[in-house]
C-alpha cells in the first residue's frame, strides 16, 4: 500500500490484509479446482479412447477365433489367389494400355522440348545481339557526349575570344583616343610654346621629337593590335572549322544514335515478346517436366508391377503345373491304392480262407502273432516319433512364415522408405542442378558486368589519363608563360621602383609622392610574394599530379589484379562444373546402381516368394503326410486285425524315409533364405554408405559455391574500392582544376596590379616632369629674383649624383632591362638633341619632357654624365596624358608651390619675352 498505510485508522490496515489473504486465497483454491477439473476431464477422454480400443481389438480377436476353424475359411483362403491372379492379367493389360499412353505423350513431351530448346537457343542469340546493339549504342552516346562537351568547350573558348576581342578593341580606342588627346595637347602646349618663344628651333625639334614618339607608339600599338587581332582571327578560324567539323559529327552521331535507339527499342520489344513466350514456354516445359517425372515413376511403378505380376503368373503356372503333375501322382496313388485294396481284399479273403484252414493251427501262429503285435508297436512309436517331428517341423515352418513375413514387411517398408528417400534425392537432385545452372548463368552475368565494369574503368582511366596530361601541359605552359611574364614585369617593375625611388629622393620634401611610393612598394611586394605563391601552387600542382599518376598506376596494377582473380574465379567456374558434371555423371551411375539393387530386391522378394510358395507346398505336403500317416494307422490297425504283409510295412518306412528326406531339403532352403535375408541387410548397408557419400559430395559442392560466392562479394567489395579511388582522383582533379583557374585569376589580377602600378608610375613621371618644367618657367621669369630655387635645385641635383655614385651598382642590378632599353634609345635621342657646340664634350639627350634649360643647367652640375640620361628615359618609357598629368601634379604638390606652379606660368608670356631678348 505503500506510502498510504499512514493516513489509515488503527486496526483498519490488518482488515484489510485478512480479507486481501482471504481473497487471493479464494481465487487460488478456484484456479486449482478448474485445473484439476480439466485435467480430469482429458484423463476420461484417454481412457474413454483406450477403452473403444480394448473392445475393439477384443471383438476382432473373438471373431477370428470363431472363423477360424470353419471350413469354408479354409476354401476361402484356398480360392482366393487364384481370384487374385484372373484381376492380375486383368490390371496387367490396364497397366500395358497405360504404359502404351505414356510412351504417346512421352514422345509429346520430347517434341515440345525440341521445340522450347530451339526457341531457348534463338533467344539466346537474339539476347547476344541486343547485348552488342546496347554495347554499339552505349560507345556512339558517350562519344556523343565527349563531343558534346568539346563543342560546348569550344563555344565557351569562342565567347571568351570575343569577349577578350572586344575588351581589345574597347582598350585599343581608349588608347587611340588618348593618344589623340595627348596629341592635340602636346600640339596646342608646343604651339604656345613657339609663339612666345623667339628660340623656336628648339622647340621645333622638341615638337618634333614629341610627334614622332607618339607616331612611333601609335604604329607599335597599332602593329599590336594587328598581331592580336590577327591571332585572334586565326584562333576563331580554327574554331569556327573545329566548330563546323563537330558540329558534322555531332549530327552525324544524332543519327547513328536515333537509329541505334530505334534498333535497340524494336529489339527491346522483341526481346520482351521473346521473354513472354519464353516465360510460357518455361512454365509449359516446367509443367511437362513434372508430368514426365511423374510419368517416369508412374511408368517404372508399372514396369515393376508388371514385372511383379508376370513373375507372379510364372509362379502360379509353376504351381498349376505341379499341382496338375500332383494331382496325376494322386490318382495313380489313387489307383495303386485301389489296386493295393482289390489285392488285400483278395489276400484278406484268401486269408480267411487260410485261417478257416488254419484255425487248427492257432496255437502255432500265436508267436508270429505276437511278433506282428511288436512289429506295429515299433511303427507306431515310429510313427509317434514321425509326428513329433513333424509337429517341430510344423513349429519350425511357422517361424519361418513369422520369419518371412517380417522380412516382407521390413523390405517392403524399406522398398517404400527407399523409394521415397530416392525420390526426395532425385528431387535434391534436380533442385542443386537448378540452382547450380542458376548459380553459373548469375556468376556468368557476374562477370559479364563485371568485365563491361573493367571495360567502363579502362575508358576512363584513359580519359583521365589523357586530361591529366592534357591538364599537365595546360598547367606547365601556362605556368611558364606566366613566370615568364611576371618575372619580366617583374624586372621592369624593380627598374621603374628604382629610377623612381631616385626622383622620389630628389623630391622628397613633396609628401603625397611618399606616401604613393610606399603604396607602390607595398603593391610589388604583394606581386613578388603573389608570384612566389603561384611557384609555390605550381610545384605542390605538380606534386599532385605526380601523386595522380602514382594513383593511376595502383589503378592499373588493381586491375591487373582484378583480371588476374576474374581469370580465377572464370578457371574455378570451368572446375565447378566439370565437377558438377562428374557429380552428376556419378548421380547417374549412382541411379543405375540403385535401379540394379531395386531389379535385386524386387528379384529376392520374387524368390522369397517362391520359398513362400515352398513353404506353403511343404505344409500341403506335411498335412497330406498327416493324412497318409492317418492312413496308414488305420492300415495298420487293420493290418493288426488281418496280419498285413511285411512288404506293406517296409513300403510305409519308405515312405518314412522320403518324409525325412523332404525334411532335410526344407532346412537346406531355411539356410539358404537366411543367408540371402544377410545378403540383403549387406545391400542395404552398401546402398546407405553410397547415400552417405553422395551427401557428402553435396555437402562439399555446397561448401564450393559458399566459397565462390564470398570470392565474387570480395571483388565486388574491390570493384567498389577502385570506383570509390577514380571518384577520389576525380575530386583531386577538379580541385586541381579549381586551383589553376584561381592561379589563373590570381595572375590576372597581378597583371592588373601590375598594369596600375605602370601607370601611376607614369603619372608620377609626368607630374615630376610637370614641375620640373614648372621650375623652368619659373627660372625664366624670375631668373634674377629666383635664384635661391636655382640653388635648392642645384641642390638637389647634388643630392641625385651623390646618391647614384653610391647606389649605381644596384641600380643597374636591379634595373637591367631599363638600362638596356635606355642605352639603346641613348644614342638615337643624342643623335636628334645634339647641338653643335655641345657634341664633343656631352652625350646626346635622351627621350623627355623636361625643358632644354633645365636639362642643360643638369648637364653642366654633373660634369657630363649619362646616368642621369639611363634614369630619366627609363622613367620616360611610358607616356602618359599631360591633361592627367596635371591634375596629377596639382593634387600632390605643396600649395605653394601650386600656386607658383600655376599662376606664374599664365604670366609667363608677358614677362619671359622682354627677358629674353634683353
Amino acid at each position: 500500500m505503500g506510502l498510504s498505510r499512514v493516513f489509515f485508522r488503527a486496526g483498519t490496515l490488518a482488515r484489510l490484509e485478512e480479507q486481501r489473504d482471504e481473497q487471493t486465497s479464494k481465487n487460488i483454491t478456484l484456479f486449482q479446482a478448474a485445473c484439476r477439473g480439466f485435467l480430469a476431464r482429458q484423463h476420461f477422454k484417454k481412457r474413454k479412447i483406450q477403452d473403444l480400443a480394448i473392445r475393439c481389438v477384443q471383438k476382432n480377436i473373438k471373431k477370428n477365433k470363431g472363423v477360424k476353424g470353419w471350413p469354408w475359411w479354409k476354401l476361402f483362403t484356398t480360392v482366393r489367389p487364384l481370384i487374385e491372379v484372373q484381376l492380375t492379367e486383368d490390371q496387367i493389360r490396364g497397366k500395358d494400355e497405360e504404359i502404351q499412353q505414356l510412351k504417346g505423350k512421352l514422345e509429346k513431351v520430347e517434341k515440345e522440348r525440341n521445340e522450347l530448346r530451339l526457341t531457348n537457343d534463338r533467344l539466346e542469340e537474339l539476347t547476344s545481339e541486343l547485348t552488342d546493339e546496347r554495347n554499339t549504342g552505349e560507345s556512339a552516346s558517350q562519344l556523343l557526349d565527349a563531343e558534346t562537351a568539346e563543342r560546348l568547350r569550344a563555344e565557351k573558348d569562342m565567347k571568351d575570344l570575343q569577349v577578350r576581342y572586344d575588351a581589345l578593341k574597347k582598350q585599343m580606342e581608349a588608347m587611340e583616343m588618348e593618344v589623340m588627346e595627348a596629341r592635340l595637347i602636346r600640339a596646342a602646349e608646343l604651339n604656345g610654346e613657339l609663339e612666345d618663344d623667339d628660340s623656336g628651333g628648339e622647340w621645333r625639334l622638341k615638337y618634333e621629337r614629341a610627334v614622332r614618339e607618339i607616331d612611333f607608339t601609335k604604329k607599335r600599338m597599332q602593329q599590336e593590335f594587328e598581331d592580336k587581332l590577327e591571332v585572334e582571327q586565326q584562333s576563331k578560324r580554327q574554331l569556327d572549322r573545329r566548330l563546323a567539323d563537330l558540329q558534322a559529327d555531332s549530327d552525324e552521331s544524332q543519327r547513328a544514335l536515333q537509329q541505334l535507339k530505334k534498333k535497340c527499342q524494336r529489339l527491346t520489344a522483341e526481346l520482351q515478346d521473346t521473354k513472354l513466350h519464353l516465360e510460357g514456354q518455361q512454365g509449359r516445359s516446367h509443367e511437362l517436366e513434372k508430368k514426365q517425372r511423374r510419368f517416369d515413376s508412374e511408368l517404372a511403378q508399372a514396369h515393376e508391377e508388371a514385372q511383379r505380376e508376370k513373375l507372379q503368373r510364372e509362379k502360379l503356372s509353376r504351381e498349376k503345373d505341379a499341382l496338375i503333375a500332383e494331382v496325376f501322382g494322386l490318382r495313380q496313388q489313387l489307383e495303386d491304392k485301389d489296386a493295393d485294396i482289390a489285392s488285400l481284399s483278395q489276400k484278406a479273403e484268401a486269408l480267411e480262407a487260410e485261417l478257416q484252414d488254419i484255425s487248427s493251427q492257432e496255437s502255432k501262429d500265436e508267436a508270429s502273432l505276437a511278433k506282428v503285435r511288436k512289429q506295429l508297436r515299433d511303427l507306431e512309436a515310429k510313427v509317434k516319433d514321425q509326428e513329433e517331428e513333424l509337429d517341430e517341423q510344423a513349429g519350425t515352418i511357422q517361424m519361418l512364415e513369422q520369419a518371412k513375413l517380417r522380412l516382407e514387411m521390413e523390405m517392403e517398408r524399406l522398398r517404400q522408405t527407399h523409394a521415397k528417400e530416392v525420390e526426395s534425392r532425385d528431387d535434391e537432385v534436380e533442385e542443386i542442378r537448378q540452382s547450380c545452372h542458376k548459380k553459373l548463368k548469375q556468376m556468368e552475368v557476374q562477370l559479364e558486368e563485371e568485365y563491361e565494369e573493367k571495360q567502363k574503368v579502362l575508358r576512363d582511366k584513359r580519359e583521365l589519363e589523357s586530361k591529366l596530361s592534357a591538364v599537365s601541359d595546360q598547367v606547365n605552359q601556362r605556368d611558364f608563360e606566366t613566370e615568364k611574364r611576371l618575372r619580366k614585369d617583374l624586372k621592369r617593375t624593380k627598374a621603374l621602383l628604382a629610377d623612381a625611388q631616385i626622383m622620389l629622393d630628389h623630391l622628397k620634401n613633396n609628401a603625397p609622392s611618399k606616401r604613393e611610393i610606399a603604396q607602390l612598394k607595398n603593391q610589388l611586394e604583394e606581386s613578388e610574394f603573389t608570384c612566389a605563391a603561384a611557384v609555390k601552387a605550381r610545384k605542390s600542382m605538380e606534386v599532385e599530379i605526380e601523386d595522380l599518376h602514382l594513383q593511376i598506376d595502383d589503378l592499373a596494377k588493381a586491375k591487373g589484379a582484378l583480371e588476374e582473380q576474374l581469370s580465377r574465379l572464370q578457371r574455378e567456374k570451368n572446375e565447378v562444373q566439370s565437377r558438377l558434371e562428374e557429380d552428376q555423371e556419378d548421380m547417374n551411375e549412382l541411379m543405375k546402381k540403385h535401379k540394379a539393387a531395386v531389379a535385386q530386391a524386387s528379384r529376392d522378394l520374387a524368390q522369397m516368394n517362391d520359398l513362400q510358395a515352398q513353404l506353403e507346398e511343404a505344409g500341403k505336403e506335411k498335412q497330406e503326410l498327416q493324412e497318409k500317416l492317418q492312413g496308414l494307422q488305420s492300415q495298420l490297425e487293420f493290418l493288426e486285425q488281418s496280419m498285413v504283409d511285411k512288404s506293406l510295412v517296409s513300403r510305409q518306412e519308405a515312405k518314412i524315409r522320403e518324409l525325412e528326406t523332404r525334411l532335410e531339403f526344407e532346412r537346406t532352403q531355411v539356410k539358404r533364405l537366411e543367408s540371402l535375408a544377410t545378403r540383403l541387410k549387406e545391400n542395404m548397408e552398401k546402398l546407405t554408405e553410397e547415400r552417405d557419400q553422395r551427401t557428402a559430395a553435396e555437402s562439399r559442392e555446397k561448401e564450393q559455391n559458399k566459397r565462390l560466392q564470398r570470392q565474387l562479394r570480395d571483388v565486388k567489395e574491390e570493384m567498389g574500392e577502385l570506383a570509390k579511388k577514380e571518384t577520389e582522383a576525380s575530386r583531386k582533379k577538379h580541385e586541381l582544376e579549381m586551383d589553376l583557374e584561381s592561379l589563373e585569376a590570381a595572375n590576372q589580377s597581378l597583371q592588373s596590379d601590375l598594369k596600375l602600378a605602370f601607370k601611376r608610375i607614369g603619372d608620377l613621371q609626368a607630374a615630376i616632369e610637370d614641375e620640373m618644367e614648372s621650375d623652368d618657367n619659373e627660372d625664366l621669369i624670375n631668373s634674377e629674383g629666383d635664384s635661391d630655387m636655382d640653388s635648392e635645385l642645384e641642390d638637389r641635383v647634388d643630392g641625385v649624383k651623390s646618391w647614384l655614385s653610391k647606389n649605381k651598382g644596384s641600380s643597374k642590378a636591379v634595373s637591367d632591362d631599363g638600362s638596356l632599353k635606355s642605352s639603346r634609345s641613348a644614342p638615337r635621342d643624342g643623335k636628334e638633341d645634339k647641338e653643335p657646340g655641345e657634341a664633343g664634350d656631352r652625350p646626346g639627350s635622351v627621350t623627355s619632357s623636361l625643358s632644354y634649360r633645365k636639362r642643360g643647367n643638369l648637364k653642366d652640375s654633373i660634369g657630363g654624365q649619362g646616368d642621369e640620361e639611363t634614369l630619366f628615359s627609363t622613367l620616360s618609357e611610358r607616356p602618359a596624358s599631360p591633361e592627367r598629368a596635371f591634375r596629377r601634379a596639382a593634387r600632390h604638390s605643396a600649395p605653394g608651390a601650386s600656386d607658383a606652379s600655376w599662376k606664374k606660368p599664365q604670366g609667363a608670356p608677358q614677362s619671359a619675352v622682354p627677358r629674353r631678348a634683353a
